[in-house]
């Protein structure tokens, strides 16, 4: 499946009164499959190879902490597993800022150091909150792969860096019971790349879409929003 890139930035990043009142709804549809596999994309041309886990990512009890996924990532021998939580905040998001498609590489640096000092803790190397901690909070492994080495891996929508760099992923030293946290930015990744389209794997996605159609089989008009348009670029 395609995914237009402009698009997608201008979705999520920002500020619109149309969007932020489907971005909650259509999250929900696609929003983890688009960060996970943008984030595969990445990897790819990185040359790591990555594998998604059909796997429960929880500390093993009955309650507890949980994550989004298990990724067994080949970027060294030998591999890594990933324990990763996703979040697709964006600019309609509780506190959400507006960062246009269009933002100049001063604007788009500026915003990264700033969503990162609201998250991060730098005098005890955590996160601020329990949302986010929890990437590093030790989860059990899948049995088949409980030999591997373990590394936490939070996945952002929002452009992100401590230094305002044109770097989607990025690691910082950690203290508890991970010596370092990885980070990938959605967003930053995508405002980088010099292409209209990706090819993502997104067979989730695909199963929707096709419910979606043989629920509502009738055509979309070309503007459901009628003819009035916004301008978002703030």
């Amino acid at each position: 499946m395609q995914l237009n890139i402009n698009a997608a930035i201008r979705f999520y990043d920002e500020v619109s009164s149309i969007n932020s009142k489907h971005a909650s709804s259509i999250t929900g549809l696609i929003g983890e499959d688009i960060a996970l596999n943008v984030f595969r994309h990445y990897a790819r041309s990185q040359d790591w190879d990555v594998t998604v886990l059909d796997a429960p990512c929880t500390e093993g009890k009955r309650k507890g902490k949980w994550l989004d996924k298990w990724l067994v990532v080949a970027r060294d021998s030998p591999p890594c597993l990933y324990q990763v939580e996703i979040k697709n905040w964006s600019a309609h998001s509780l506190g959400g800022k507006h960062l246009a498609h269009n933002s100049s590489p001063e604007e788009i640096a500026l915003y990264k150091q700033q969503r990162w000092r609201g998250l991060w803790d730098q005098a005890n190397e955590r996160f601020y909150g329990d949302y986010l901690n929890k990437v590093l909070s030790p989860m059990q492994p899948p049995l088949a792969q409980a030999h591997l080495p373990v590394e936490p891996l939070l996945i952002l929508w929002f452009a992100i860096h401590p230094f305002g760099l044109n770097e989607p992923f990025f690691t910082m030293k950690a203290q508890g019971a991970f010596a370092r946290v990885h980070v990938f930015s959605v967003s930053a990744y995508l405002r980088a790349l010099n292409v209209d389209t990706i090819q993502l794997d997104v067979p989730r996605i695909e199963e929707r879409m096709y419910i979606l159609q043989t629920l509502l089989p009738q055509e979309f008009p070309a503007s459901p929003f009628g003819a009035s348009t916004e301008k978002t670029d703030a």
